[in-house]
């Protein structure tokens, strides 16, 4: 009877163990996702990813693309401002102002049941 107790003690330390280990690893991730998010709303860093984005692309491909300014919202979507794609001979293929793309509508209609 004494072993039982003993080995049921033993197994809720055990238990407690674990689930104060994985609330510390789900705290530790939901605080690395909140970083990350508020780094990702700074201006500093979108522009940084941009121009990351645009000179690879630039590398990679033909094609020139230039963008003055960005700014990236989840609820809202991309907006990029005098956005600039130019082929190797440098003629114009696309230029938008002011270029907005909404991922509010898009992510909403993933989850719409659509009938015919």
């Amino acid at each position: 009877m004494v072993d039982i107790k003993q080995d049921i003690k033993e197994t809720v330390g055990k238990a407690i163990s674990i689930s104060r280990v994985l609330a510390f690893i789900f705290v530790l991730f939901l605080s690395l996702f909140c970083i990350i998010y508020v780094l990702s709303k700074t201006s500093l860093f979108q522009n940084w990813a941009k121009d990351r984005i645009v000179n690879l692309i630039n590398k990679e491909s033909d094609f020139k693309i230039k963008i003055q300014d960005i700014h990236v919202d989840i609820v809202n979507g991309i907006s990029l401002k005098h956005a600039l794609l130019n082929d190797h001979h440098q003629d114009t293929l696309f230029y938008g102002g002011n270029l907005t793309i909404g991922l509010r509508q898009s992510l909403i209609s993933l989850f719409q049941i659509h009938c015919i």
